[in-house]
């Protein structure tokens, strides 16, 4: 490091590895000052740092003589005020220290330092500052005037256009032109004493570059209309929480003086001064941040940017249609509402005096003249702590309407603001007894209720008995008859198990005697069957090779020497039920000599039979 007044040739030079971050320079005569607003020498302080515009912190600017170097390096006379401007977390310029600061007119002697921090910048007005704006009409909208030095001129129609008239509209943060025209002088009306044309203007910053040192020769207004009319509402109308364009307020630079402006511009006659309490503003996210000055009277004319919150939300209370109310008929606990809506309890630093309590009593029409308070009211008592309370009630001498006499601010070291008139009626409250739990009256009531549950439960069970008795037809066994039956085949069942068991096993010749008995008896049934029913002869027929797997399904033909057929059944298939082991026995075919009629059924002859002299069917003979 060398001295002040040393040269770099004079140090000493080490060479590194390149792992050391770069060197930075800012030469001190590198500092460049400038006001950022639409007005003339007047507006947000910044200073151009490393390439940079920076804001700059307002503890950098506490110094007068400061604050006159900017104006005067400007050449903007000298400082007039300095206001705050906005709050914010970004890099600024911190400190400032210059020497010599009355001997000059820049900031080469002076140094600064930038980091990143939270601060609040500043707001310089010199003394040559010139702001125009709009006045008789809306935010955007109006006669043209300037303000300069405390006063207030008229700006004259001659030289401008629609070019001019798009800078200012852009200057006063309006949007677009809609049109820029002359109107009438006003009577004593006074003139700014130059015009503007932005004609062959480059880079101008604002209208005011585009100013010229020519008198007018036109006495004619300028008027101006713009398309950017700001959008200003409150959430309930005449008091809530403040949007612009639909964006939500920081209150971190809100003037009181502000809320002013937003009931005048809404038309609900005056602001409650003071802050409410107002909702916390979320991190991170943009808010608009407005910055008004003496010359602007509506909210719409203000500053504004948008910028992080650090701080709560703006809510504005107006005077309109504020009403005030007792808690009890003609007197008690004084109550204020906005409209139709409830406002909360009122407070006061003192009582109110006799002058005031007949206005209130006259307000509250119908209630007479004040009266002391009665030494005995039913009705609830103050509550001590009333921190949470945020309507005051105080008027000044003179002030004749309560609307003007409120102010918005904690209760915490106030009392109760009450009055009572004539047609006083206290409400009545009617404390009630803590409900005693009766342990006789509910075990009563448990026990009553389970006998009622059984009572319930054995009706229900005998009457489901006799409805399923009614369903059984007429003759069906019930239960106790099947039981019984049961028990008699179960006897007869036994008795022949025991019968069995007692004769053993039969033997093998004694099975083979009974299936023989019952063969005999199935061929004497055949033999009956046979002598009712005459045999039909059926012609031979060929074998079909097809039908060798089910020879035994035929009828068996049997022949006898004259030559006649007949046909008889296969004897095995009337023996299924007799063991295989048992000898097969042959049947007999009786042929009968008296003939028979066949059965109407056998009408058709076969093609290869004829009708013999006897009346049987015979096989044909060749001719």
């Amino acid at each position: 490091m060398v001295e002040e007044d040393g040269s770099l040739s004079k140090c000493s030079y080490v060479k590194n590895d390149g792992s050391c971050d770069p060197a930075y320079v800012v030469c001190s005569g590198s500092l460049k000052p400038r006001l950022k607003s639409s007005d003339y020498c007047s507006g947000k302080v910044e200073v151009n740092y490393e390439n940079q515009w920076r804001p700059v912190c307002g503890g950098a600017l506490k110094d007068p003589n400061t604050q006159n170097l900017f104006c005067r390096t400007l050449g903007c006379g000298e400082a007039a005020r300095s206001t705050d401007y906005e709050r914010s977390n970004s890099m600024a310029i911190s400190a400032m220290t210059c020497k010599n600061l009355t001997q000059h007119n820049d900031l080469k002697e002076c140094k600064a330092s930038l980091e990143q921090k939270a601060c609040t910048s500043t707001s310089l007005q010199c003394s040559n500052s010139k702001k125009m704006a709009l006045a008789a009409g809306n935010a955007c909208s109006g006669f043209v005037v300037v303000h300069s030095e405390g006063k207030q001129a008229q700006v004259s129609y001659q030289g401008w256009s629609k070019l001019e008239g798009e800078k200012l509209c852009k200057d006063l943060d309006c949007g677009r032109l809609v049109k820029v025209g002359p109107n009438d002088t006003i009577a004593g009306s006074e003139f700014w004493s130059n015009t503007f044309n932005c004609t062959g203007v480059e880079d101008e910053e604002n209208i005011w570059a585009c100013e010229k040192p020519v008198p007018p020769s036109k006495k004619e207004l300028l008027y101006i209309e713009c398309k950017g009319e700001p959008t200003v509402q409150l959430k309930k109308k005449c008091h809530g929480s403040l949007t612009i364009d639909g964006m939500e307020v920081c209150d971190t630079s809100w003037d009181t003086t502000y809320s002013a402006k937003v009931c005048q511009q809404l038309k609900y006659s005056n602001a409650i001064p003071g802050k409410a309490n107002n909702s916390p503003a979320i991190g991170g996210k943009n808010y608009l941040h407005v910055h008004c000055e003496e010359h602007h009277h509506k909210i719409g004319q203000c500053n504004r940017f948008k910028e992080p919150c650090s701080g709560r939300l703006v809510s504005v209370y107006c005077t309109k249609n504020v009403s005030f109310t007792t808690a009890e008929r003609c007197g008690g606990q004084i109550e204020v509402r906005y409209d139709t809506e409830y406002g909360g309890k009122v407070c006061y630093d003192e009582e109110l005096t006799l002058e005031y309590k007949e206005r209130f009593c006259e307000q509250l029409k119908g209630c007479g003249k004040p009266i002391d308070t009665p030494k005995e009211t039913k009705t609830e008592p103050f509550p001590k702590d009333i921190s949470e309370w945020t309507t005051v009630l105080s008027c000044p001498a003179g002030q004749k309407d309560f609307r003007y006499c409120l102010s918005r601010e904690s209760c915490s070291d106030k009392t109760p603001a009450k009055i009572y008139c004539d047609g006083y009626k206290p409400r009545v409250i009617i404390k009630k007894e803590p409900f005693k739990v009766n342990v006789l009256a509910i075990v009563l009531g448990l026990g009553l209720f389970l006998i009622l549950a059984i009572v319930i439960f054995i009706f229900v069970r005998v009457y489901i008995i006799r409805k399923s008795f009614k369903t059984f037809p007429p003759g069906f066994p019930l239960r106790h008859d099947v039981e019984r039956d049961s028990g008699e085949f179960e006897e007869l069942h036994s008795k022949e198990m025991e019968n069995t068991g007692s004769g053993g096993i039969r033997s093998e010749s004694e099975v083979l005697t009974e299936n023989d008995k019952r063969s005999l008896s199935s061929y004497d049934d055949i033999d009956k069957v046979s002598e009712l029913e005459p045999l039909t002869s059926r012609p031979s027929t060929t074998e079909d090779p097809h039908d060798s797997g089910v020879q035994d399904n035929k009828l068996e033909q049997i022949t006898k020497e004259d030559g006649e057929t007949y046909e008889v059944d296969d004897p095995q298939e009337n023996y299924d039920d007799i063991e295989a082991d048992l000898e097969p026995t042959q049947t007999t075919a009786e042929v009968h000599d008296s003939p028979r009629n066949a059965p109407e059924c056998s009408t058709n002859t076969p093609p290869d039979l004829v009708l013999g002299d006897d009346g049987y069917l015979v096989p044909g003979q060749d001719e």
